[in-house]
């Protein structure tokens, strides 16, 4: 059996809410705490007195999509201490923290909006999968298991938990699970090339040489020729159809996948 993991495919698919482009927040490097030049100092006079003020939670969600992540923090803390229950201001403010590399802090400020939505009765399946990729930053990939199962049960057309469900059940040797994860998030609607990568890892885990082979080559041709300059046709075990392209493709992810096609290619 050949020894596959995915533990070394590229940044995880972070899910957002409200997002008129249907884009995902990417990871920066890592910058750790904000430098001394972009640090925002934050004073209790600027937190509103009104309750129903959103000025600073408009201003954050501004100033994330523009990738101003120090600034972006600095307005979603002072509506934290301004409404220190509110879901959306925990989800951002994780979310912020993530995309700074910050996955320590991400993954307690997730776990505030999640405790907070199960107060209401009001679970998320974006939280839940931002959550398990926070998780598996930090190489835990059996604790996020249980989050990316619960965001495909909460919202099965979120397509981004299956690739990570995928993802985890390729790394812990469950094969034929991660297979019909990829075939539900093709289902309902995924078209990230890194899911072509994730089946023929699963495949080739299972010692299906041919079609993983398959897998392999189209996944390695899509990132050569640009993985988001037009379709691929593919086959995920459900039927053939055109496959749009999409998401970017990580040196570490082309490089396993040239490694496992070459295991195959020896063994043959």
């Amino acid at each position: 059996m050949i020894v596959v993991g995915a533990c070394f495919i590229g940044a995880q698919v972070r899910a957002q809410t409200n997002d008129p482009n249907g884009g995902q927040p990417q990871r920066p490097t890592p910058v750790g705490a904000a430098t001394p030049q972009g640090q925002l100092k934050v004073t209790t006079n600027q937190i509103p007195t009104d309750p129903n003020d959103i000025t600073h939670l408009t201003a954050g969600r501004a100033a994330f999509e523009a990738r101003q992540y120090d600034r972006a923090l600095a307005e979603f803390y002072l509506f934290c201490q301004q409404r220190p229950t509110n879901l959306s201001v925990h989800f951002w403010l994780a979310s912020t923290l993530a995309a700074m590399g910050r996955d320590q802090e991400a993954v307690v400020e997730y776990v505030k909006c999640l405790g907070f939505s199960k107060s209401i009765d009001l679970d998320s399946a974006e939280m839940r999968n931002n959550l398990a990729n926070d998780i598996i930053a930090r190489g835990h990939f059996g604790e996020a298991l249980f989050d990316y199962k619960r965001a495909t049960i909460i919202d099965p057309r979120c397509t981004a938990p299956y690739l990570g469900l995928a993802k985890c059940l390729i790394e812990a040797g469950n094969f034929d699970e991660a297979l019909m994860a990829l075939t539900n998030y093709q289902k309902a609607g995924g078209k990230d090339v890194n899911a072509i990568l994730l089946h023929g890892l699963a495949l080739a885990g299972k010692d299906q040489f041919e079609p993983a082979k398959q897998d392999l080559t189209s996944f390695i041709n899509a990132a050569q020729n640009g993985a988001n300059n037009g379709p691929l046709d593919q086959d995920l075990g459900v039927s053939r159809e055109r496959y749009v392209t999409t998401g970017g493709v990580s040196p570490a992810a082309l490089d396993l996948a040239r490694r496992i096609l070459n295991e195959i290619q020896h063994r043959q």
